[in-house]
């Protein structure tokens, strides 16, 4: 029996260093991944789950450590699975919680064992808040690191008005060296909902750009070999956000969707995601997703998607839930996206940057 793995860890400015980084991350989650999938006993879910954990505990993601820090000075994160067997899931505006995405995994299996019990009590599918993080028993800790601080302080001091905008942008550059690295710290204001400038190589002159509020949320899309599908997101939100505010995680059908053959995550910017029904739009299929991607209420975005595809037996009939192949595509409208996936029958596992010159990717793969 076949399976399939794909994983990103999310769209915006990266250098060319913390690519490599991120392709690394990708190839160690992707590899772990496939080593769960390859034990028939593991499910879809679980392994997504597993996988958005190491995203997580990676400080290069926004999603558990170092995630962006709301206006409070604290960190919130939220997360999802949506799974064909077990449906949606989502938990948010947790502080300082490392990884949601198994406060989940809590809450799946509470609904799962009501199920076996015959009891009659409904299970919550979306939690928010502290009173989650004691029903649950997340663990809590301090999820800042230098790199959200030094962004946090960046995000305060524009947000808060020191002098106009024309000053503002006199102080961002004259505070920062002009090289390769400052234009990813003026990119990381943009790709966060800061409106920045950034250097261009080329030419030397600051543009103005106005960004909506990207988040970099990262997720994970899981086909087991008994044909479960599951998507696993987490995010740590918008950079500067006010407490309380939910991204696309919390939304079904905008920030994730699943069906019995097909999975999708998305990541961007989440009032303009939720908004458009991103993940519903994409699986449906009404329009080319390059197309819904690049349309007027979608512009800073990205999305991750496996379509399963059955191959008939000589009867010309399916074998239900055995999936032959998948097809991966991959696009976004921002500046870089890492992703990486693996199959069963892979030697191992491949990885992509997707810059914003070949910002799609689609590929056929055989399981």
């Amino acid at each position: 029996m076949g399976y399939f793995v794909a994983v990103h860890t999310g769209a915006g400015a990266i250098s060319t260093s913390t690519r490599l980084e991120l392709s690394a991350l990708c190839s160690s989650v992707a590899s772990h991944v496939s080593t769960l999938l390859s034990r028939p006993s593991t499910t879809a879910t679980e392994a997504a789950i597993a996988g958005t954990v190491l995203l997580e505990d990676s400080p290069l993601t926004n999603a558990g450590v170092g995630s962006s820090i709301s206006r409070e000075g604290l960190v919130r994160t939220e997360a999802c699975v949506a799974a064909s067997d077990t449906g949606f899931h989502c938990v948010g505006d947790l502080e300082g919680v490392r990884n949601p995405v198994m406060v989940v995994r809590e809450m799946i299996r509470e609904r799962e064992e009501g199920v076996r019990n015959g009891n009659s009590y409904i299970p919550p599918r979306i939690m928010v808040g502290d009173h989650t993080i004691e029903r649950y028993g997340a663990v809590v800790g301090d999820l800042r690191t230098r790199r959200s601080k030094r962004m946090y302080r960046k995000a305060e001091r524009f947000f808060e008005g020191v002098g106009d905008l024309d000053s503002t942008r006199k102080r961002v550059k004259k505070e920062i060296p002009h090289n390769e690295d400052t234009r990813v710290q003026l990119c990381e204001l943009e790709s966060n909902g800061v409106h920045c400038e950034m250097e261009s190589k080329d030419n030397g002159v600051f543009s103005e750009m106005e960004s909506n509020g990207v988040q970099d949320t990262v997720g994970v899309i899981c086909v087991d070999q008994k044909g479960g599908i599951s998507c696993a997101m987490s995010s740590g939100g918008s950079i500067y956000k006010y407490t309380g505010r939910l991204g696309q995680c919390c939304s079904y059908g905008g920030g994730s969707f699943v069906s019995p053959t097909l999975g999708v995550v998305t990541t961007g910017n989440g009032e303009e995601i939720i908004n458009s029904v991103l993940a519903c739009r994409l699986a449906q299929q009404d329009a080319l997703p390059s197309e819904i991607l690049r349309s007027r209420d979608q512009t800073m975005s990205g999305f991750l998607m496996v379509e399963c595809h059955q191959q008939k037996k000589k009867d010309k009939k399916f074998d239900k839930g055995v999936f032959s192949s998948v097809t991966l595509s991959a696009d976004h409208t921002l500046s870089h996206m890492v992703v990486g996936y693996q199959a069963s029958g892979m030697g191992g596992p491949v990885t992509r940057v997707l810059d914003s010159t070949a910002p799609s990717l689609i590929e056929s793969i055989s399981l």
